[in-house]
């Protein structure tokens, strides 16, 4: 009878670790996936910035809305990952911004789509924050 319970054990053993693999693996998909957009680089020449940012989703149904939301984040500075720097030189002058599914993605695959928030004007002198009617979305 020993060998069945020590046989038991193992199995159950086995058991558990393959429960919380599991778990793990459904985890660090959720994570991935959490639906919040988030800033992963940021590269600026002046007041124009060039950003990556990863959308955390499997899919983006209105690119537009989700371009809006991208836009008012910088505004707020509400980004989970970075905090950008406006004391220096102010908001941004213009965005432009490639958007990936994940980090992962970042450098491997092609964006899945691009946009730029620019002056309509093209030597303006304010910023993303000051004169928003003043703006105009792109997306490629």
């Amino acid at each position: 009878m020993i060998p069945n319970r020590s046989i038991k054990k193992n199995v159950v053993s086995v058991l558990v670790l393959v429960v919380v693999a599991i778990a793990l693996v459904v985890l660090i998909r959720k994570h991935a996936y959490s639906g919040i957009p988030d800033l992963r680089s940021t590269i600026t020449s002046g007041n124009d910035y060039y950003m990556s940012v990863v959308s955390n989703s499997k899919t983006i149904e209105n690119r537009e809305e989700f371009a809006k939301q991208i836009i008012q984040m910088c505004i707020d500075n509400s980004f989970k990952s970075v905090i950008l720097t406006n004391d220096e030189n102010g908001y941004p002058r213009k965005l432009k911004v490639s958007v990936y599914h994940t980090t992962e993605e970042i450098g491997k695959d092609d964006a899945v789509f691009q946009f730029s928030y620019e002056p309509k004007e093209l030597n303006a002198e304010y910023d993303i924050r000051s004169n928003p009617e003043k703006y105009e979305l792109k997306i490629f």
